[in-house]
């Protein structure tokens, strides 16, 4: 019997609340292991029924390399000997399988051929990625995901977009959440629904990625709502952004959690009504070595509100791109989707819905200016760090519908031949009326109309001048 030189057991581990890289990536997985003679070490992973697992390995001396089975490993680990379902031998090993259904596999590295130490160096990466590594049961966040994935009749299909621009769409009937205890500075009744998305940004000193959340925050007890964004650095693990770098209307915070930094702005809370109908939308444009981030609402009935333009400073800027891929990992072992969901409030909330009828779409802008839906969508997001209990996603007519009930997790796809939602507006408006400023303006116009009254109401009291006539004279004051 061999004897077990090294156990090494992989686990995806997730960052949650921060984000991405490079889409091209294709060893997500890596490491080092030494071995003596006769002894083996092996990787644990699990696969699902498609997958390619895609293995490389370095070694000072030949060393022989399988994939296995559990049932496989377990006779291997016990008698020394084994099937597989791949295997080789040498110093530099490239091998690619197929699982042939979901379940546990073994990478294992035996150094038997050699009388000598093996030095070893691997990588692996599952294509497409495993959506159900970091959720498969609630809390999660929920409403319409794209991980770049299509499962057809059981086999996954990776797919990569790559836009200038994401929308979300929502239609809020009703809503309601509560969590009697909140992190620090988190309503007990708040909530958001947060449009998640990664930005691929290449430039002569490499490539850069940065997880953005565009998100509407919700005080479920008093109808109010504001709108905000985030910005963090995911180009390496321990990445941050600072004030030198990076500009907009807000400014860095600190995330003393994961040791790092992040760019935030929101606006005040303003009322809304019920059905709440808005868009959430997250574009991005590059110049002279700028990358400009454009973060906006829009409200049913009013124009589109541009409320942050955050600039990155990059340095040998060679383009920019709102990627999803089913390919492979960011650095950080976050996923390449994109997410309109609804989740806590922030700070890493899980609350409880016990009220929701939301009907939600997303749409991509391509770089020749056209708009595409997702191929398909899921039922749950994995990047950020809020979720919630009581809520899932079903399927109305082809329009995904969030309500309550027991969190599933499932693909859905989009149907096509529906048109794409429009926020209508009404040109009556103001040109720039803002949806955050609208109780003030309002109470502005009530004061003036009042002032006006009044007035009018004093003139018509006052002694009549002979020169003059009523008439003239209050429609004088009704044209101010």
């Amino acid at each position: 019997m061999k004897v077990i030189g090294l156990l090494v057991i992989i686990v995806l581990l997730f960052t949650l609340n921060s984000v991405p890289a490079q889409a091209n990536s294709t060893y997500e997985f890596s490491g080092q292991l030494t071995l003596l003679p006769n002894y083996f070490g092996y990787i644990q992973l699990h696969s699902l029924h498609g997958q390619e697992i895609m293995m490389q390995l370095m070694s000072s001396v030949p060393v022989n390399v399988y994939l296995m089975t559990q049932a496989q490993f377990n006779a291997f680990n016990t008698t020394g000997t084994s099937g597989s379902l791949r295997s080789a031998s040498g110093t530099s090993i490239s091998e690619i399988a197929i699982a042939p259904e979901s379940g546990t596999y073994y990478i294992v590295i035996d150094n038997s051929i050699s009388f000598s130490e093996a030095q070893v160096s691997y990588d692996y990466s599952l294509i497409p990625v495993d959506i159900f590594t970091l959720h498969s049961s609630s809390p999660a966040s929920v409403g319409i995901v794209d991980y770049g994935i299509e499962n057809i009749s059981g086999t996954l299909i990776p797919y990569q977009v790559s836009a200038t621009g994401i929308t979300g769409y929502a239609k809020i009937y009703s809503i309601s959440a509560y969590n009697s205890t909140p992190p620090v500075n988190i309503s007990k009744y708040g909530a958001s629904l947060q449009l998640n998305v990664m930005l691929q940004v290449n430039s002569t000193r490499g490539q850069f990625v940065y997880w953005l959340q565009n998100f509407a925050n919700f005080q479920t007890n008093n109808s109010t709502v504001s709108f905000g964004d985030n910005v963090w650095n995911a180009s390496a693990i321990n990445s941050t952004l600072d004030s030198q770098h990076i500009k907009g209307k807000g400014g860095i915070i600190s995330d003393v959690a994961q040791s790092t930094t992040a760019y935030a702005y929101e606006t005040p809370f303003s009322k809304y009504p019920l059905p709440f109908e808005f868009i959430l939308s997250t574009s991005e444009t590059s110049s002279l070595n700028i990358v400009t981030i454009h973060f906006s609402y829009q409200i049913n009935g009013y124009p589109k509100q541009i409320f942050d333009n955050v600039m990155i400073d990059v340095p040998g800027l060679d383009g920019a791109a709102i990627v999803v891929s089913g390919y492979g990992y960011t650095p950080l072992n976050n996923y390449y989707d994109a997410e309109l969901v609804f989740a806590g409030q922030g700070n890493g909330e899980i609350t409880t819905f016990n009220n929701m009828n939301t009907t939600l779409n997303m749409f991509y802008t391509l770089p020749n200016g056209s708009t595409i839906e997702p191929y398909t969508v899921y039922t749950f997001g994995s990047d950020t760090g809020e979720s919630a209990y009581n809520l899932r996603t079903t399927n109305s007519n082809g329009t995904p519908v969030v309500i309550l009930g027991k969190t599933n997790f499932t693909q859905y796809y989009v149907t096509r031949d529906l048109p794409l939602p429009v926020i209508a507006t009404n040109q009556t408006q103001a040109n720039q009326q803002s949806f955050v400023l609208l109780n003030y303006l309002l109470g502005f116009f009530i004061f003036l109309i009042v002032i006006v009254m009044i007035i009018v109401k004093k003139r018509r009291s006052a002694p009549r001048d002979p020169s003059s006539t009523d008439e003239n004279t209050i429609i004088q004051y009704y044209k101010i």
